[in-house]
């Protein structure tokens, strides 16, 4: 098996790499994912790219992730796989994933309130009274507010 290529790219590099350390020969990695000896042969010496199909099928051949092989090949980069799919409606989650939310967002909360907290003793504004409209009414001698009434 020879992994020396002539026109190196990302790809080739990255099967050579995987073939050499899984002692994969050409031939059987052609076998293996249905195309012809020389496309996959070509892969290696001429730095061509195959389709998005067979870098799945040559991904899933050597047990690798198939967005992996995708940044190898060319088809995506790091930065695209970063993307942040819209949340799953909480009637198709399971158990596990709504608990997983759920632990995120008490978090958020607990830092959220930590830091109004901590912003409220540096600025002295927990300490200020409310005016008396923002005030809940007091209870006096059994009557409550204004209003006088039981």
């Amino acid at each position: 098996m020879s992994t020396q290529t002539t026109n190196e790219t990302e790809w080739s590099k990255y099967l050579a790499s995987l073939m050499t350390v899984q002692g994969v020969k050409n031939s059987e990695l052609a076998d293996a994912i249905g195309v012809s000896r020389s496309t996959a042969g070509n892969w290696l010496t001429k730095g061509t790219v195959p389709d998005w199909k067979q870098v799945k099928a040559v991904a899933l051949y050597f047990g690798r992730p198939i967005s992996e092989a995708l940044i190898w090949a060319g088809f995506l980069t790091a930065e695209e796989l970063m993307y942040v799919a819209p949340p799953l409606a909480p009637e198709s989650m399971s158990n596990e994933q709504l608990l997983l939310l759920l632990q995120d967002r008490l978090a958020e909360l607990t830092s959220l309130r930590e830091t109004v907290a901590a912003n409220e003793t540096a600025s002295g504004a927990g300490k200020e009274k409310l005016p008396p409209a923002d005030r809940a009414p007091k209870t006096i001698r059994g009557r409550q507010g204004a209003t006088g009434r039981r």
